[in-house]
């Protein structure tokens, strides 16, 4: 029996939801949520409200953050900074607030991930810019309108982690979630990294939810999966997959999700034969 034909008649397992979810994130973690600038005096913010194209790159404080970006190279890095030193030197280049406006937080997975906030579109990109060369990347974003100040907060997250994979594979499987209409996709080219939700700005990966999983939680994912996927195709039927994690290629490197816990990812191809079960579930009405 193909998998297909496996999921098919498998039994329908159907889950009602009363109220569907405001979900910005997909369940995950959003560490926006931390930084509250209504807190912050109208002074300070004023003080800081500044375009960094004044002093961008120019010498003193600027000097410091130049001193490690020696090692960049010209558009991006192949390696995550230490997320310490490239607060301070942000902090230098910038004149920012240690106090609230760039911080270290350590996320789900023992992940330390940087949050920023900057001012005006322009500001905020050469953050970004620099962030980049570091080894980092802007997973969410959010827009603030404050006393007529207009702010950004940046969630950054590491580009390049430390290779986790003997995390995944010392459970026998894994999980992923598909929607049905993209079983057949998977079956046939195996899955392949891409980036297809407009929520993130993450570099295409796969997810998977690794053994220690609680069942709950997988059912969950599946759900918010389902509510924010907006889809003509959505007939919300949605497919769990279960994973041989022996069969992975030793080639796959996985890497652990700042934002769930027990969820991992790879920015690897993996073929389809890794597959050894497939479950239909139907999420609302």
């Amino acid at each position: 029996m193909n998998l297909i034909d496996m999921a098919l008649k498998n039994k329908t397992i159907r889950i009602i939801y009363k109220t569907l979810l405001e979900t910005f994130h997909i369940g995950k973690e959003n560490y926006l949520e931390k930084i509250d600038l209504h807190k912050v005096s109208e002074k300070e913010l004023r003080d800081h409200y500044v375009d960094y194209r004044l002093f961008n790159g120019n010498g003193g404080f600027g000097s410091i953050f130049s001193s490690i970006a020696e090692g960049y190279n010209a558009s991006s890095s192949d390696k995550t900074e230490d997320a310490d030193a490239v607060i301070n030197s942000l902090s230098g280049k910038y004149y920012f607030s240690r106090q609230w406006q760039i911080t270290k937080v350590i996320a789900q997975n023992n992940v330390p991930i940087i949050v920023a906030i900057a001012d005006i579109e322009e500001n905020a990109q050469l953050v970004c810019d620099d962030l980049d060369k570091a080894g980092y990347f802007v997973g969410f974003r959010k827009v603030v309108n404050i006393k007529d100040m207009q702010w950004q907060i940046l969630q950054f997250e590491p580009m390049f982690e430390v290779n986790q994979t003997e995390a995944l594979k010392q459970y026998d499987f894994a999980y992923h979630w598909t929607p049905l209409y993209n079983l057949q996709n998977i079956i046939d080219n195996g899955f392949i990294p891409k980036t297809d939700n407009n929520s993130f700005d993450y570099p295409p990966r796969i997810y998977f939810l690794t053994g220690a999983a609680p069942k709950n939680d997988i059912l969950k994912l599946g759900q918010n999966l389902c509510i924010v996927n907006k889809s003509p195709k959505n007939t919300k039927d949605y497919i769990l997959l279960k994973i041989d994690t022996a069969k992975i290629p030793e080639s796959c490197k996985f890497y652990f999700d700042p934002n769930m816990t027990n969820a991992m990812y790879t920015t690897n191809s993996i073929p389809s034969d890794v597959i050894v079960e497939t479950k239909r579930y139907r999420f609302g009405e």
